[in-house]
């Protein structure tokens, strides 16, 4: 029963109340009107307990969820742990676009309780970030070939989350996949929904829709395989005696007539996304131990300077040809802390260049937030871009500002090269073509998130303060393909970097690294 019905009930037995209240005389040794105050008071108590049910089954509500909600957290002090794990991640966004904005309805019920207008306004992004947040998931569970029951859970190797999800969680995501026509995997959640209502009691979807669209994506999946026999002895495994409907059975002989001609890969990936044969290269090395050739060096670099004879660069060679190499202890603690708080009030969704006539634009080929620091921001920022000109050798007039990006869940930039297409040196560009790259590591990530290579397959961990440093243009400022590389996505943590792209402007007089030499890039330049 509503508010509004139980006061619309109270109105005429409080009119009477009153009614009595103006009577003047013998109210007391009248037998009758005592009776019908007696009997207005019954009427009254009746609405009592109806406000006092409707109020109490609101609060045990409210209480209900927030012994959920409080299940789902992290201890104090766990905050982190909490925040690196993308299951954890998940709940945290479904339950402020989902649960919050009920729980906040009734709150804001109860006048002594303030609601922020900058909370509400907030709450009505997290729709968004729910759809993003699904994208990340099924990202990371196709890159890493996760196990969709391990998943669900929460387990990620040995990793377990505070909360894990739902039959209905299931199904969304299980919805998302379908969308994209990936129904062999949107089949396996939906079988972890069925799990939780068969096995947990689960009531958050009703064995009906389950049964139902658990048999359309097993039905659908035999468009996307060949081998569909299993599917189909796993959907009878839960169901030996299910009857589809007959709005499922018309999809289903719609789709035997149509012979899957209605089926279209392309929808798993994303807009702009990389060739497929592209992700699978990408993702094999993602999932495999960071390696490179055997047999490198590591050395102490120089240059023979007077100023870096006492504190020499610790260069590792990742490869000789074409030049990768991994600079250790490049950035100290202090630094990492003061570019990353420079970068926080400028942090804002990462954007793709791909050529020079193009604007920046915000893309699923890149998921990361990012910022911008220029030297004169902070101290630290001036010295790290002379440290980056002493270790590459390069002049650093015509480089970029410190892009500084921070990868969340599932944050990843695929294969792509630093190189802008169309972009070189002439009388109208003095800055030039990206002729090399610094990227720091500005974290530890726990799992995830390496640079790879796969052309050379080269994989490179993130290690805190240690650079990855490489030419990206040949001699005659051509794109050197071999140099196509990405960010795998974060698997567990979070995952920051400075960026540093140095020009081919001002660099005609540099004797080791002259772009117009044919030479370009040496090998061994460091020796």
């Amino acid at each position: 029963m509503s508010a509004m019905k139980v006061i619309y009930r109270l109105i005429p037995l409080i009119c009477v109340a009153l009614r009595f209240q103006t009577v003047q005389g013998d109210v007391f040794t009248s037998v009758p009107r005592m009776r019908e105050l007696y009997l207005t008071e019954g009427k009254l108590l009746d609405s009592l307990e109806a406000s006092i049910e409707y109020h109490q089954a609101k609060l045990d509500m409210l209480v209900q969820q927030h012994k959920k909600i409080m299940s789902q957290r992290t201890r104090e002090g766990d905050t982190r742990e909490y925040l690196d794990h993308p299951v954890d991640g998940f709940s945290l966004i479904k339950r402020l676009s989902r649960d919050w904005p009920l729980i906040v309805n009734i709150m804001a019920e109860n006048h002594a309780v303030e609601i922020l207008p900058t909370l509400l306004q907030d709450m009505q992004t997290f729709s968004e970030d729910t759809q993003g947040a699904i994208r990340g998931l099924t990202r990371l569970q196709k890159v890493y070939e996760l196990d969709t029951d391990q998943l669900a859970d929460g387990w990620i190797g040995d990793s377990l989350s505070f909360s894990k999800l739902n039959a209905a969680d299931c199904v969304e995501i299980a919805q998302f996949l379908s969308q994209r026509h990936e129904f062999v995997l949107a089949t396996s959640w939906m079988r972890a929904a069925q799990r939780r209502v068969d096995e947990e009691n689960d009531t958050t979807v009703s064995q009906n829709q389950l049964a139902s669209q658990l048999y359309t994506y097993s039905m659908l999946a035999m468009c996307e395989q060949t081998d569909f026999s299993i599917l189909q002895h796993s959907l009878l495994s839960h169901d030996p005696s299910y009857t589809p409907d007959a709005d499922t059975a018309k999809l289903f002989r719609l789709t035997l007539d149509l012979n899957c001609s209605w089926y279209d890969s392309t929808l798993k990936w994303d807009k702009a996304d990389m060739p497929e044969d592209n992700h699978k290269k990408f993702n094999t090395m993602c999932r495999g131990e960071p390696k490179g050739p055997r047999g490198l060096k590591c050395l102490y670099v120089h240059y023979h300077r007077p100023e870096l004879l006492l504190a020499p660069f610790k260069l590792e060679e990742i490869l000789v040809s074409p030049p990768i190499m991994l600079i250790h202890q490049a950035i100290s603690e202090s630094e990492i802390e003061a570019l990353k708080n420079a970068s926080l009030n400028e942090l804002s969704d990462c954007q793709t260049l791909l050529n020079a006539t193009t604007t920046f634009e915000t893309s699923t080929y890149r998921t990361c937030d990012k910022g911008w620091v220029d030297d004169s921001a902070t101290p630290a920022a001036a010295r790290v871009t002379r440290r980056i000109g002493q270790l590459a050798n390069l002049g650093m007039t015509h480089s970029e500002p410190h892009q500084v990006a921070c990868y969340g869940m599932g944050g990843e930039y695929k294969l792509h090269k630093d190189a802008i297409e169309g972009y070189t040196l002439s009388e109208t560009n003095s800055q030039g073509q990206r002729i090399a790259t610094v990227m720091l590591y500005l974290n530890d990530v726990t799992r995830g998130g390496y640079t790879v290579f796969p052309l050379l397959k080269v994989a490179v961990a993130p290690i805190k303060g240690s650079a990855v440093y490489w030419y990206n243009i040949l001699h005659d400022s051509e794109d050197d393909e071999r140099t196509l590389h990405g960010g795998c996505p974060v698997l567990l943590g979070s995952k920051w970097v400075l960026n540093k792209w140095i020009h081919e402007g001002g660099q005609e007089f540099q004797s080791l690294h002259c772009p117009s030499d044919k030479h370009f890039p040496k090998e061994y330049f460091y020796v």
